[in-house]
């Protein structure tokens, strides 16, 4: 039996039904996604990562309760989210340390130290400007085009209307216009 190709849905019941390799499959399935996700809310791999990690064991915990009418990954990602407003909420300290992904590889072909040093200042500025937004329209911002949520999606997530979330995608957009040309 081929796990990995089954949908999330599926797998969960199967967990259910005592099958712990299945939940296996989930943690790999979005572990990395996530990571990558609240990273963007904390700037700091550890503790994006124990947030993450915090996320599996709440949906373990709650996991009997889960609502077969959405979707698994909205659901996780609404967790994920939460943990990650509240950390938020309760650090004062903004940080500034902070890998980059994969954004400056796929900036220039040519891999010159020039490049890569303008590469990597464009990731500054677009970073400094998605940290610029408010936390409410940054979330909405990050799971729109980072994880490619619907507008439906992401009101269900955030527990808003489907028009607000969309009012607010556009009023982030506007803002990182603005942040990034007034930067130039």
């Amino acid at each position: 039996m081929d796990f990995n190709t089954y949908k999330d849905e599926r797998l969960i019941a199967y967990y259910l039904q005592g099958n712990k390799f299945a939940f296996s499959v989930i943690v790999s399935r979005y572990e990395q996604q996530l990571i990558n996700y609240v990273y963007r809310f904390v700037y700091q791999k550890q503790t994006a990562e124990d947030i993450v990690q915090d996320t599996f064991i709440k949906v373990l915990i709650s996991i009997n309760r889960f609502n077969n009418k959405f979707r698994f990954r909205s659901w996780l990602y609404k967790i994920a989210t939460n943990l990650a407003l509240n950390k938020i909420r309760t650090e004062k300290k903004h940080r500034n340390n902070r890998n980059f992904d994969d954004v400056s590889a796929n900036i220039y072909n040519n891999k010159t130290p020039l490049n890569i040093a303008m590469a990597q200042e464009e990731n500054n500025r677009i970073e400094t400007a998605i940290r610029s937004l408010d936390t409410k329209h940054r979330v909405i911002f990050l799971l729109r085009i980072q994880q490619q949520f619907s507008y439906k999606e992401i009101a269900n997530i955030v527990k808003c209307k489907e028009t607000t979330a969309r009012s607010r995608m556009f009023y982030s957009v506007e803002k990182l216009r603005e942040f990034l040309e007034k930067k130039q």
